[in-house]
C-alpha cells in the first residue's frame, strides 16, 4: 500500500511517497519546471471551469491567432463541418 503526500511551499512542490518503510522525497528546485507546473495548473483550472460553449469561446478568444485552431468570428459559428467524399 502506498500513500502520497503533496505539500506546496515557497520552495516548490514537495511530494513524499511512503511505502512500508521506504520513503522517497522529491523537491522541484528548477524554477523553469516550477513555472511550467504552475501554468499547467492554471490552465487545468480554467478548463475545469468551462460549463458551456460560450465559456469555451470566451476562453479561446484570448488565444493569439497564430495559436488558435479556429476563429469565433467564423461564418459557421456553432456548427461542425464534415468533408464528404
Amino acid at each position: 500500500m502506498s500513500t502520497r503526500i503533496r505539500i506546496h511551499s515557497q520552495h516548490g512542490l514537495q511530494e513524499t511517497h511512503i511505502r512500508s518503510n521506504i520513503k522517497r522525497f522529491y523537491l522541484i528546485r528548477d524554477e523553469k519546471k516550477k513555472r511550467e507546473i504552475q501554468k499547467s495548473l492554471q490552465l487545468a483550472k480554467k478548463i475545469d471551469s468551462i460549463n458551456s460553449i460560450d465559456d469555451f469561446l470566451k476562453l479561446v478568444k484570448g488565444v493569439p491567432q497564430d495559436v488558435a485552431f479556429f476563429s469565433s468570428s467564423s461564418k459557421n459559428y456553432g456548427s461542425i463541418e464534415r468533408n464528404s467524399t
